[in-house]
């Protein structure tokens, strides 16, 4: 089973946390107005910390790792490793949430969308006896690298678009 969490900037600090994502309802004046408040729950220990952080930077964990390990999420800016003929060398794309699955959007005009999974490289296969597809990649390795976010590294997304 994969991993669900989130990571937001912090609106005390700017600083980023990870964990579970919720937003909590506040009365903020004498019982009369109430603000949802968007936190993130971060564990520490055998305890948890609640932070309010600023809803636009709110990203989910993909579950997949880039070519470095490092564990990327939506919003980060990655960059793409393909070597296939079809599309430039090396590019820049951000990490997006669309059709019920993680991937990126890429192009000129239309700006496609592309799976985030169909960007792993196929290391090792075997023949499965008997299931009717004939090889099956059993390992793989990702043609990404996380180098950024929207927030840390603006000057990223002039290269994005």
């Amino acid at each position: 089973m994969r991993e669900i969490k989130f990571r937001g900037k912090r609106l005390d600090n700017g600083e980023w946390v990870y964990g579970y994502y919720f937003i909590e309802e506040r009365d903020i004046e004498d019982g009369i107005i109430w603000r949802d408040i968007p936190q993130i729950q971060q564990r520490y220990g055998d305890h948890f910390q609640y932070f309010d952080v600023d809803p636009a930077t709110v990203g989910q964990y993909t579950g997949l790792p880039d070519k470095n390990s490092k564990e990327s999420y939506e919003h980060d800016i990655v960059k793409i490793y393909m070597h296939n003929g079809l599309y430039p060398d090396e590019w820049i794309a951000e990490i997006v949430f669309e059709k019920g699955q993680f991937g990126i959007r890429y192009g000129d005009l239309y700006k496609e969308f592309y799976p985030l999974a169909a960007f792993f490289k196929s290391i090792k296969k075997e023949y499965i006896p008997n299931v009717g597809v004939g090889e099956v990649t059993i390992e793989s390795e990702p043609m990404f690298e996380v180098i950024g976010n929207p927030w840390d590294n603006p000057e990223l997304l002039k290269e994005v678009e």
